[in-house]
């Protein structure tokens, strides 16, 4: 199937505006990079300091690192046991919607997680379609596995899906370079304030604004990557209608899962991942508030505006909005497609 020209503008624009946000991030880390270097040439005396803040900060990502990645292998799990109703049909269909968006057939995964759901993301360097065990082991319609699979390839055609520490690894980076100098510029303001050492002027003025500038700086990186990560179900609504010339039947998927989540008494983690999901879980009251600790801790911080409780808020009001730009297709009107 070739895409109307205008779903292929739809698709690099929302390229594009990842890349954008993406390279937003780097000016801060290329700024906070030079103001280390700065600091370490122009004030020898903070050399030894700055290498003990970078060297804490490294192990502190490490830490970090080796969390996340544990998070998206349990995420990705594949499941060893389910009574398999719907499997062969959702292979079948996958294979259907992948010969029609014109990409090879991704692999389809049954994952070991709660609540009938499924998920595009990187398995081995290639994209695959993971659906749950929960939703293998119940009878689907032919055209509502169709749905959902076509849903999740228009997620590997805009590269919109879940990768190992999504568009967190750069997000280290930035964390780590802002850190570094946040760390070092307090260390020195405060040796300078205590034992009176003669601080070159510049070194002093950039600590003193890393200090008063650090919160707000990491505020603005952290919201260009919740851009750079954003995950866009409308516009995958939009092209699996277009590639199964049926969104009637994409909108009864979207609510037949969406109820199932809603009856469901173990929901996945509410962390990045979960947001790559065919239906994000947004039942605030049965997640443990122990999952819920690092997003909030942030807004406690000031390095985020938006806690736990606001996000799956948001995360609610995605269905309403899915089922609306349904509804205008089905009129034949493609808000995704207008521009």
């Amino acid at each position: 199937m070739e895409f109307d020209p205008q779903v292929l503008r739809s698709i690099s624009e929302h390229r594009r505006r990842v890349r954008i946000d993406q390279g937003l991030v780097l000016l801060p880390v290329a700024l906070a990079l030079i103001c280390l270097v700065l600091l370490m040439v122009l004030e020898r005396k903070v050399a030894i300091i700055g290498g003990i803040a970078i060297a804490a900060t490294a192990i502190i990502l490490t830490i970090l690192v080796c969390n996340l990645n544990k998070r998206y292998r349990r995420f990705t799990t594949p499941a060893s046991k389910y009574r398999n109703v719907s499997g062969d049909l959702f292979k079948e269909q996958l294979e259907a919607v992948s010969i029609g968006a014109g990409i090879p057939f991704p692999d389809l995964v049954v994952l070991d997680l709660p609540t009938v759901n499924a998920v595009a993301f990187l398995k081995d360097g290639e994209p695959a379609v993971g659906v749950t065990s929960k939703a293998v082991s119940r009878p689907f319609s032919r055209l509502e596995a169709e749905a959902i699979m076509a849903h999740e390839v228009a997620h590997i055609t805009i590269g919109d899906i879940l990768r190992p520490l999504d568009a967190w690894s750069l997000r280290l980076i930035a964390f780590e370079a802002l850190l570094s100098l946040a760390l070092t510029a307090l260390v020195t303001f405060l040796l300078s304030l205590i034992f009176g050492l003669d601080i070159h002027p510049a070194v002093f003025f950039v600590s003193v604004v890393t200090i008063f500038w650090v919160g707000t700086i990491f505020g603005f990186v952290f919201r260009r990557f919740d851009f750079a990560s954003r995950h866009d179900d409308i516009l995958a609504d939009s092209i699996a209608a277009k590639l199964t010339e049926d969104p009637s039947a994409l909108k009864t998927a979207i609510q037949e899962v969406d109820r199932s989540v809603s009856r469901a008494r173990k929901l996945p983690d509410n962390d990045h991942c979960s947001r790559h999901l065919f239906i994000c879980p947004h039942h605030f009251k049965k997640i443990p508030r122990s999952r819920l600790s690092l997003r909030d801790d942030l807004v406690v911080m000031g390095l985020s505006t938006e806690d736990s409780e606001m996000q799956l808020r948001r995360a609610a009001e995605t269905i309403p909005k899915r089922l609306i730009n349904l509804d205008a297709i089905e009129q034949g009107h493609w808000p995704a497609f207008d521009g």
